[in-house]
């Protein structure tokens, strides 16, 4: 209940003062965090990663996960983009191809598709060409920050190759600040390199075969032993008299 946590929707409201709706100073009032987040009220980092939780949520980060320098700063580079590429990882190697295209929107979205091709570093940025057919991607939840999430498990990688996919989504309602003349409605496009390598041989993933020679391995080199007579097969196998 709101009242017995002294949050926001009492007068004033704060968890630690009753005069401060926002005890932590962390930009999130009291009782959203107790009751929406599950951050703490009392503390602006709840995640101890130097990361206040007001500003996690800004930049689309977890407040209760502890944030790497590098993942706080891919988010903050993600801020341009309304629309970020949750999955395949941007320069992630993938031993295998059947990978979920999965997005999430901070902005209203009509729609939303997908499209691939392979990797060409010298590509330029108005070479439209060899890009696969179109793929929809399916609108599913809205999570809890509010972010819409939307997904696709309709195409398998082949393996072998580095990919370039482009996520591209239509948002009528989207307003550029153009001074005098707002651009409404948006193509919004976002776009992640990763590659496909699959390393089994035979078909036979690399744990099978580390499961498989690990045993042989000590095997061999236990008859080894024994061949040199470095070790002794009857005290190896010789049992203890009770």
């Amino acid at each position: 209940e709101y009242y017995s946590f002294n949050s926001e929707s009492t007068e004033h409201g704060g968890f630690l003062d009753y005069r401060l709706p926002d005890s932590d100073f962390d930009g999130i009032l009291d009782g959203t965090e107790i009751l929406e987040y599950g951050t703490m009220p009392f503390n602006p980092d709840t995640d101890f990663d130097n990361y206040s939780d007001g500003l996690e949520l800004f930049i689309g980060t977890d407040p209760l996960v502890f944030t790497t320098e590098a993942e706080f700063l891919a988010a903050v580079r993600r801020l341009n983009s309304p629309i970020q590429i949750d999955s395949p990882e941007h320069g992630k190697t993938y031993a295998n191809g059947d990978i979920e295209v999965k997005m999430f929107n901070a902005t209203s979205i009509d729609s939303v598709f997908f499209r691939y091709r392979e990797y060409q570093a010298n590509r330029t940025h108005s070479d439209n060409s060899d890009w696969s057919d179109n793929y929809t991607l399916d609108f599913s939840r809205i999570d809890r920050f509010g972010l819409g999430a939307w997904s696709s498990n309709e195409v398998s990688f082949p393996n072998g190759s580095i990919y370039e996919l482009q996520v591209v989504a239509y948002a009528s309602n989207y307003t550029y600040d153009l001074g005098s003349k707002p651009l409404v409605g948006a193509e919004l496009i976002n776009t992640v390199v990763f590659t496909v390598n699959n390393t089994y041989w035979l078909g036979i993933p690399p744990s099978t075969y580390l499961a498989v020679g690990i045993p042989v391995f000590s095997v061999a080199v236990l008859w080894m032993l024994i061949r040199r007579g470095i070790i002794k097969p009857e005290k190896l196998f010789r049992r203890k008299k009770k």
